[in-house]
């Protein structure tokens, strides 16, 4: 999908600009820079036209990636606001536009912080760069969950026809996407988050194969690293100046959850390791403690947002906690469903 495969190399350009010192010639900046994206072509292709106004700058080229993709998401939202109008949809190819838009919406909105907050971190240096610079990368980064989660509502048989046909030919117009294997596609179908977990899941197609048991380990890792990216996120959170006491002891809670979560899954991934070399009630006891695990850490990465609550709490802090925790729980969920399918399927 445009929206989506947009965001994600413009999540991995913001990336590279928060860790970039090193310069490379004009000539070559732009392809060089492009090929840490996760689609190398579409990357040169859409940030070339701006190369005068780029030029070696790593804060040019992460705030023209974003203003791309803002560009893109709204061409994507008046479509779906004139589809909507279509005369004969279906009552839950409506419900599923409308859930879409809101998608939609929220994604224009991360955006748009983040390019008024990319800007911001051109006036500051150390910790306030940091804190602004983590705030861009949350905000982007929950940006691409909406575009993911936009298809979850055309989900079944039941949804399939001309216009799924529509959408799914609007969002992949001008790009070429690594299509989903057939095996990834069918097993995310079961997850909680479908299109997060084709979109999570179908880079390591070539390790997953057919096997249940290499996808639930391969979905675990992808928690396991998102866990850690959190972890780390939080770390940074908490020793920036200016917190409320109550802010900063929420961050700690949370950081007692989230690491908690990252022993659980840490141990599920081994212990699905030993499921291998076992079968009968010795493969029943390992899988239960694999289940069990990553449904704690799960209930973990929920209750890591319990310190935030209540009027007095809101704000940036906790707005910025709320998209790392969501991101990381989704994954979570959908390790835990493949997990589950793994188990009864043996």
């Amino acid at each position: 999908m445009e929206t989506k495969t947009m965001l994600q190399l413009l999540f991995l350009i913001v990336i590279y600009f928060a860790a970039s010192e090193a310069v490379t010639p004009t000539s070559s900046y732009i392809k060089t820079s492009c090929a840490k994206a996760t689609y190398p072509a579409l990357c040169e292709q859409s940030l070339t036209p701006f190369e005068k106004t780029i030029q070696k700058s790593p804060a040019k080229l992460a705030r023209t990636a974003l203003a791309v993709s803002l560009k893109r998401s709204l061409s994507t939202q008046a479509y779906l606001n004139k589809l909507k109008r279509i005369k004969g949809l279906k009552p839950r190819e409506r419900s599923a536009i409308g859930d879409c838009l809101e998608e939609v919406s929220d994604s224009l909105d991360r955006v748009s912080k983040s390019i008024q907050e990319l800007k911001n971190c051109d006036k500051v240096k150390g910790q306030e760069f940091t804190w602004h610079m983590s705030n861009v990368q949350t905000w982007v980064s929950s940006a691409l969950t909406d575009e993911n989660t936009c298809m979850d509502g055309f989900g079944g048989k039941a949804m399939e026809g001309r216009l799924l046909f529509l959408i799914v030919i609007y969002f992949a117009a001008s790009e070429a996407v690594t299509p989903t294997s057939s095996y990834i596609k069918t097993s995310c179908a079961k997850a909680t988050y479908p299109a997060l977990c084709e979109q999570s899941l179908t880079p390591f197609e070539k390790t997953i194969q057919k096997s249940p048991a290499k996808l639930a380990r391969t979905a675990l890792a992808v928690s396991l690293k998102r866990s850690l990216s959190t972890q780390a996120y939080l770390n940074k959170l908490k020793r920036i100046k200016g917190l409320k006491p109550r802010e900063r002891s929420a961050i700690g809670d949370c950081l007692e959850e989230v690491s908690d979560s990252l022993d659980r899954v840490s141990k599920s991934i081994q212990e699905l390791k030993n499921c291998d070399k076992v079968k009968g009630q010795e493969f029943t006891w390992h899988m239960s403690n694999v289940q069990t695990w990553v449904s704690s850490a799960l209930t973990d990465e929920n209750t890591c947002m319990d310190g935030f609550g209540g009027k007095a709490m809101e704000g940036r802090v906790k707005s910025s906690v709320r998209a790392q925790i969501t991101s990381v729980a989704h994954v979570t969920s959908n390790a835990l469903a493949l997990v589950n399918n793994f188990a009864q399927k043996h």
